[in-house]
Formats: C-alpha cells, structure tokens, sequence
C-alpha cells in the first residue's frame, strides 16, 4: 500500500507527464499546420501593433482594409478605433512575444499554455468535488479530449477565456470546501479576468451566483463572497471608460451593435428562462408532494421526479439516438470545416450531437442530467448549472462552434466519470459473479471502445489542426 506523501508524489508526476506531453504534441501540431484563421491572424496583428504603437494599435484597421482591397466582405468591427473585445488576451499575446520574440508561435504559446492546464485543473475541480478516482479518469480523458485539444492549437481566447472561468469555480469550490472566505475574492478575481478576455466570461459568476442562491444562500451574507461576485463588473470600469473615451456617451450601445444581434434579449431571457423552469419545476414538486411528517407524500414526490427525469431523458435519447451510434461508429468523422456555412443552419441539439460524435464518454455526461444522486447533489449541481447555462446560451443564440462551449468541457467530462462510477459501483454490490461480469463488461465495453474512437479522431482531426469550425 503506497504511502500518502509517495501518492501524492506520484499524482503530481502524473499530471506534470499528461500536461507536458500534451503541450509539445499540440505545439508540433500548430508548427506543422500552414492554414489560419482570420481570428489568429487578428490577434497577432494586434499584438503586434501594441508593441509598436502602445495603447492606440488595439484596433483592425489595417488588417481590414488589407482585407476589404481584396473584396472580402467584413463585419463593422472591422473598421472600429478599438476593438470590440475587451483586451486581456491581446495583451498577454503581446508579452508573450515581448519574450520570444515577434512570430505567431510565440502568440499561440498563451493559448496553448492555458489550454493544457486544463488537465491538472479538471483533476483538481473532480478531486475537491468527489474523489481520486473520477478525478484522474477526468483529467485523463482531457488529455485526448478533441474540442480542448483543437481549440489549444489556434491562437483563439477561448482557452484563456475557459480556463479562468473554471479557476473562478475552483477557487470557489476551494473556499467553500476549506472554509476559507478569502479563496471568493480569487474566485472573483478569476471571473473578472475572464470577463476581460471576453465578456461571456460572466458566465462563471452567474453558475457561482445560481448555485449559492439555490443551495448556499448563507454565503450572500458573506463579504468576501459578495466581493467575489462584484469583481468582474469592478474590473470592466478601466475597459468600459476606454470605450466612452473612444465613442462617448453612446458606447455601451456601440458595444451591443459590434457584438450582439438583434435577437440578444430573447437570448437572455430564454436562458434565464429555462433555468428557471427547471429550478421552479423542482420546487413546485417538492412542495406539492413532500411535508414534513408525511413519509408516504415523501416517497411519491422523490418517484415523480424521476418518473420525469427518466421522460425527459428518453425522448433526449430518442432524438440524438443517430449520434449516439455515431459515437462507436470508427467510419464516422464529425463535421469540421473552414466554411463557417456547414455549421451555421445546424439544429438546437447541435452541442449535444457534436460533442456525442467526439466520444461516446459524453453519453454519460449528457446522462448524468436526468439521474438523481442525494447524496451527491449539492457539488453535482455546480457542474450543472456550469454547463447548462453555457449549452443553453449558445445554442438559443446559434452560434454553433464547439469552442463557444469549452468550458462546459470539463464539468461534463466530471460528471460523465462521476456517473460511471456509480454504475460500477452498483454492479459491484450485485450478488452473483457471472452477473456482475456480464454488467461490468456491458458498461467498460463501449467506454473502452468510444474512447479508442476518440483517439482515432484525435490523430485524423485534431492533430492536422486542419479546421476553423468544428
């Protein structure tokens, strides 16, 4: 039996191996692949213009009017004084080739980077929420999971955007978890850089904020915590007062036409919409069939919700059933391309699909929604709420490339793993041997083959890094 400290040791080995390798495989990928996207080439000019001319190079300009003399035609944005992002990313690009130097593979280092901590931070997130096991398989399964391995090797800020969204949830599980109120002040902090990098990045503070006041509402009486939640509308003053400097009073509407389309309101209140029903659908039934001292109303309130969750679950099932046969299927490649017309008319269920047809591990993470686990709930629904509002959003607005969604990518990965887990482990309680050979091997099987198919993808399209939508 290996010793805590040599377990620890060795748990750190292990992920420095998973990160380090995946950083050089991805870096040889961008190296030998010659195609970019405009994004890339957009981030690197402007970097590289802040270099020269400081502050006043954060704009498209130039690069646009290159653009436009060859009669591609471009969004607005294009042509504004300053550009439509906020610019942490830019401006971490821009340091990273102060470092190494002037070449765009000095400003895909930051991507990268980022990209592959995705693995030691997944395994942190499943080890403080459950336990050693769902968190290794999950960091794991992140080392060859596709969406994070394309999105790592385009200088996109996506994976920056990503990944401080998910330390902005690990740093508020670590101080719920520890009790520990200053880790809500990183955690905010975290949000707000994500906010910097992109304004979706608010998506961290609203899971932190949903889940507090659905399961911790102790936790709005807590300064640090309420300091958290304000940070990243803190951190946009400096990035709102550059635009009324640039646009005047009228800069916050100049912001919603560069970004947003006309049916950005929709957008929103479907969303909160929908977690709203799901939340007040929870409520409703628990209110109507559970009192106190009433053990038989008890019983049929917790059998109502599953009967429901096992409903709303099958006909999910029944829709993408094509794609989930997909997932095992080795002739089948999902869709990539560079024309971003493939994808733009896909169906609401895009995500689900996509990400089905990557691995069939997301079965279980998609799975994991409409099955109920007590004694697991509180830290199961962060991950929900995490995911959902991302998947949600996206979705209803139809902006169909996987990257939008990356950091949805990890919590379904934990849930996918926490919830196989817990099959294996009723299997494991099942009394007979030749039963629970039968029922492991029915649940391991598929698993070891799916993810044997998401590897053969990984070297067919992911690895040529040979795609802009996917």
């Amino acid at each position: 039996m290996l010793s805590e400290p040599l377990k620890k040791i060795l748990i750190f080995l292990m992920l420095g191996l998973l990160t380090a390798s995946a950083f050089f495989i991805r870096l040889e990928n961008f190296n030998n692949s010659t195609k970019r996207s405009i994004d890339e080439i957009v981030y690197y000019r402007m970097a590289k213009q802040i270099l020269e001319e400081g502050p006043s190079g954060y704009n498209t300009i130039p690069y646009g009017r290159e653009m436009a003399a060859s009669d591609r035609p471009l969004p607005d944005y294009f042509f504004q004084p300053l550009f439509k992002h906020p610019p942490l990313f830019t401006l971490l690009i821009s340091f990273s080739m102060k470092i190494f130097g002037v070449k765009l593979v000095s400003a895909e280092y930051i991507p990268l980077l980022l990209g592959v901590l995705f693995i030691p931070a997944t395994y942190l997130l499943g080890r403080l929420l459950f336990d050693f096991k769902i968190a290794i398989c999950s960091a794991l399964f992140m080392w060859i999971d596709p969406v994070s391995i394309m999105t790592s090797q385009k200088v996109w800020m996506d994976t920056t955007l990503s990944f401080l969204m998910l330390m902005g949830v690990l740093f508020f599980v670590i101080g719920l978890k520890f009790d520990k109120s200053s880790f809500f002040i990183w955690s905010g902090l975290a949000c707000g850089l994500a906010t910097l990098t992109k304004y979706t990045g608010i998506f961290a503070t609203v899971n932190i904020g949903l889940f507090a006041f659905a399961y911790r509402r102790e936790l709005f009486r807590n300064r640090s915590f309420i300091i958290g939640l304000i940070l990243p509308f803190a951190l946009l003053l400096p990035w709102f007062y550059a635009n009324y400097l640039v646009y005047g009073g009228g800069f916050l509407f100049k912001q919603k036409s560069l970004h947003l389309n006309e049916h950005l309101y929709l957008v929103f209140f479907i969303l909160f919409l929908s977690l709203g029903i799901l939340k007040g659908l929870s409520i409703y039934l628990r209110r109507f069939f559970v009192m106190e001292d009433d053990q038989q109303k008890l019983e049929k309130g917790v059998l109502t919700r599953k009967r429901i969750d096992m409903v709303l679950g099958i006909t999910l099932a029944i829709v993408v059933f094509k794609h989930i046969i997909l997932s095992l299927n080795f002739n089948h490649l999902p869709r990539t391309s560079w024309a971003g017309a493939v994808l733009r008319d896909s169906l609401f269920t895009f995500y689900v699909t996509q990400l089905l047809e990557y691995s069939f591990v997301y079965f279980f993470a998609f799975a994991s929604f409409f099955i109920e686990r007590k004694e697991r709930l509180v830290e199961i629904s962060l991950l929900r709420y995490g995911a959902l509002i991302v998947l949600i959003f996206f979705s209803i607005w139809k902006y169909f490339q996987c990257r939008y969604i990356l950091f949805a990518i990890p919590l379904l990965v934990i849930l996918a793993f926490e919830l196989i887990f817990m099959i294996y482990e009723k299997i494991e309680k099942i009394d007979g041997f030749l039963p629970r050979l039968f029922l492991k091997s029915a649940l391991l099987f598929p698993i070891i083959y799916g993810l044997g198919r998401t590897v053969m993808i990984d070297l067919l399209l992911s690895f040529p890094n040979d795609m802009c939508y996917f």
